[in-house]
């Protein structure tokens, strides 16, 4: 009879130690999953900060796109206006030239500044 209440003793005592066990391991798992739960939100906060940034970031570079295409269209105008003074520039030489032919073929003619353009001085070109 002893020996069946001490082995009823260590079945129970077994018990206790297994329940006890399982416990710690509840509260040990429990433990983790509010570990990883915290690591969660504070990645999840990491992450939003960074996406923050990094809409910003888009922003910015946006905004330094329609910079870069306003100086382009201001690039090509300047580009288009030297074009038009380059030829207006040739236009006016040419001109000049013609003048300066019919100036002196008239000259070769006979012909003065003066009986030609009344009131004008001649001119020496």
């Amino acid at each position: 009879i002893e020996s069946k209440h001490e082995a009823s003793e260590e079945t129970t005592v077994e018990k206790h130690t297994d329940v006890v066990q399982l416990q710690k391991e509840h509260i040990e798992i429990h433990h983790n999953d509010e570990h990883k739960e915290h690591q969660h939100n504070e990645n999840k906060e990491h992450n939003e900060i960074h996406n923050e940034h990094n809409e910003e970031h888009n922003e910015h570079h946006e905004h330094n796109e329609e910079h870069k295409e306003h100086n382009e269209e201001h690039h090509e105008h300047k580009e288009h206006n030297e074009e038009h003074n380059e030829q207006k520039e040739e236009e006016h030489e040419k001109e000049q030239l013609e003048g300066e032919e019919v100036f002196h073929e008239e000259e070769r003619e006979g012909k003065t500044t003066e009986e030609e353009f009344p009131g004008e001085e001649d001119k020496d070109v």
